[in-house]
C-alpha cells in the first residue's frame, strides 16, 4: 500500500519590488486602456439593448401576422361560394403591339434625414469614463 506524500509549499517571505522609471507614461497608458475597455462595454450594452428591442418587435410582428391570418381565414369562411368564371373576361386572341415612347422622369434628390440623438442620462459606465478622462487630463499637465 502506498503512503500519501505531503506536498511541500514554498512561501516567499519577502516580495520583490521593482522601480518604474517613467510612471506617468505607464499610468497614462493604463488609464487609456481602461477608457477603451469602458467604451467597448458601452458598445456591448448598446448591442444588447438593440437585440432585446429587436426580439420584442419581432414578437409583436408575429402576433400581428397571426391575428391577420386568423381574421383572413374567418373572412374566407364567411364568404359565399361563387363561381367567378362567368364574371372573368377571356383574353383576346390577337394582341396589337404599338411602340410607345415614355418619358422617364429624372430621379429626385433625396434629402438626408437628420436624426437627433436623445439626451442620455449618465449611466455608471459613462461616469467611470468621464472620471478616467479627468484623471488622464490631470496626468498630462
Amino acid at each position: 500500500m502506498k503512503h500519501k506524500t505531503k506536498h511541500k509549499t514554498h512561501r516567499k517571505s519577502n516580495p520583490v519590488y521593482t522601480s518604474i522609471g517613467n510612471s506617468v507614461d505607464l499610468r497614462r497608458e493604463i488609464l487609456e486602456t481602461s477608457m477603451d475597455s469602458v467604451k467597448i462595454l458601452q458598445k456591448y450594452e448598446n448591442i444588447r439593448e438593440i437585440k432585446s428591442h429587436k426580439t420584442t418587435l419581432l414578437n409583436e410582428l408575429k402576433k400581428c401576422c397571426d391575428t391577420i391570418h386568423k381574421d383572413l381565414t374567418h373572412f374566407k369562411r364567411d364568404l359565399p361560394n361563387i363561381n367567378f368564371g362567368d364574371y372573368i373576361k377571356q383574353p383576346r386572341a390577337h394582341v396589337q403591339h404599338k411602340k410607345v415612347h415614355i418619358k422617364v422622369p429624372k430621379p429626385h434628390k433625396v434629402k438626408p434625414v437628420v436624426h437627433h440623438k436623445p439626451k442620455i442620462v449618465l449611466d455608471p459606465l459613462q461616469r467611470e469614463l468621464s472620471d478616467l478622462r479627468n484623471r488622464l487630463d490631470r496626468i498630462k499637465i
